[in-house]
């Protein structure tokens, strides 16, 4: 077998891709991982782990001014966003160093470049790389990207969905939410901590409508406590720019004003440019009630 011939080729390096990698070294296949920007894929690099560090970040902070509960006197209690954010990257890039070590000691042939499909068995890299490899099997493993709608422009300044947000360091005074799903909440409950004015809008009946009407009910109340301002049942209809912030226009009639607006209404299979279509593979559709 030549260097650009494998027993398994995988276009992603995040969870799926990186365990699937592995096991299958581990088994004795030679294997490529295809991965065009960072090793970790969404859950490492702007999901699971860094919204954890922020939100630990404060927990800490929520124990700290608690502490006389506990006879423990703090005089002062200062924070920096900034501070926060590269706590965050910072974990993220250590991390992200240990899993390429741990593919490496695998001897998994890491492969920087974008993959697209040229047959069921080949597939062209573009970018830090530029070849061309085979292999006997594929797999797929490109993760998602956060879902975008016509009428509400993310611009990453004023609007931003939760990839963007993670790299703000600049704290705002408030913030409007398009979406009470998981990652909304997420969000929220980070922000609220620090002393912005949240304000969550979901179309749907209540936050967390997927995870169950009693964690919908529990979050609510906790939210409502910390002064996050919940809107259920109403459609965003747009966003308009205006000299200190936003105005997000409901279908009610009401307006909003915000400093700034977090889009997080789900995610979206990241499947453009692998080029399915010439292995005759076939999309489902992915049905879920808009906001707009």
């Amino acid at each position: 077998m030549s260097d650009k011939n494998f027993d398994l080729a995988i276009i992603g390096g995040g969870p799926g891709g990186y365990s699937a990698a592995i096991r299958a070294a581990q088994l004795g296949k030679k294997v490529a991982l295809i991965e065009k920007q960072f090793l970790g894929g969404v859950c490492l690099n702007v999901g699971c782990i860094p919204t954890k560090a922020l939100l630990s970040s404060t927990d800490a902070l929520d124990i700290i001014k608690k502490a006389d509960t506990f006879a423990i006197h703090v005089e002062k209690v200062s924070f920096t966003l900034e501070g926060m954010i590269e706590r965050k990257d910072k974990i993220v890039q250590d991390l992200r160093k240990g899993l390429e070590g741990l593919l490496q000691s695998n001897k998994i042939q890491i492969i920087k470049g974008k993959g697209k499909f040229l047959s069921k068995n080949e597939i062209e890299i573009t970018g830090q790389a530029n070849e061309k490899i085979s292999a006997e099997n594929i797999i797929i493993a490109t993760g998602s990207y956060p879902t975008e709608i016509p009428n509400i422009k993310v611009d990453h300044k004023k609007i931003y969905n939760s990839n963007s947000l993670l790299c703000l360091k600049k704290q705002p005074k408030s913030m409007v939410i398009i979406g009470g799903g998981y990652i909304g909440c997420e969000f929220a409950s980070f922000y609220a901590r620090l002393g912005v004015k949240v304000t969550i809008i979901e179309a749907l009946p209540s936050i967390l409508y997927s995870h169950g009407k009693d964690l919908a009910k529990l979050l609510s109340g906790s939210f409502k406590a910390e002064g996050i301002d919940l809107k259920v049942g109403v459609k965003v209809l747009n966003c308009t720019d205006v000299e200190d912030g936003i105005e997000v226009h409901l279908d009610n009639n009401e307006i909003i004003k915000s400093e700034i607006a977090l889009l997080a209404i789900g995610r979206k299979p990241l499947t453009q440019d692998l080029n399915l279509e010439a292995l005759n593979i076939q999309m489902g559709k992915q049905d879920r009630k808009s906001v707009v």
